[in-house]
Order: C-alpha cells, then sequence, then structure tokens
C-alpha cells in the first residue's frame, strides 16, 4: 500500500508499526541483529513523518519509543556472551 501512495502518512505509519513488531518478534527470539534492522527501518519510518509533522505529538512519541527499543537491543547486544 506504502508503494501505492507514498505521501500516505498513515500508511508509512503503520508501516512502522509493523516494523516494530516484527523486531519485538525477533528480539524475543533472540535474533537481536534482524531485530535491531527492524527497529531501525521503523525508526527511519517515524523519523521521516516527524520531518514533515513536527507538531503531530503522537509521531514524536513513537519516535521516541523507536529509539528506545533501538537503544535496548544495542544493550543487549553489548551483555550478550561472545562467541
Amino acid at each position: 500500500m506504502v508503494e501505492a501512495d507514498p505521501e500516505n502518512a498513515a500508511w508509512r505509519f503503520d508501516l512502522g508499526i509493523t516494523h516494530e513488531r516484527i523486531g519485538d518478534i525477533l528480539k524475543a527470539q533472540g535474533d537481536l541483529s534482524a531485530a535491531m534492522d527492524s527497529y531501525e527501518a521503523k525508526r527511519k519510518i517515524v523519523a521521516k513523518l516527524v520531518e514533515t509533522d513536527p507538531g503531530n505529538a503522537r509521531w514524536q512519541r513513537d519516535l521516541a519509543f523507536a529509539y528506545d527499543r533501538v537503544a535496548n537491543v544495542l544493550v543487549a547486544q553489548a551483555t550478550s556472551p561472545r562467541p
């Protein structure tokens, strides 16, 4: 849907949420690298939305949550035993 209408902010936001949920599943499965990729994809989507409408509090909040998830994976990667 986003490809059909890349300017549709609601669809882009939903795509970001999808990336976040996939990241949550991957993190729960222990695939931190893939989870990071999903969280970064979500962060980039929401960051672009915030650029287009900085006054949108929902997007600002979601961008903060995206950074939180990225940070949590970085901490988990730093504390994971190395092979």
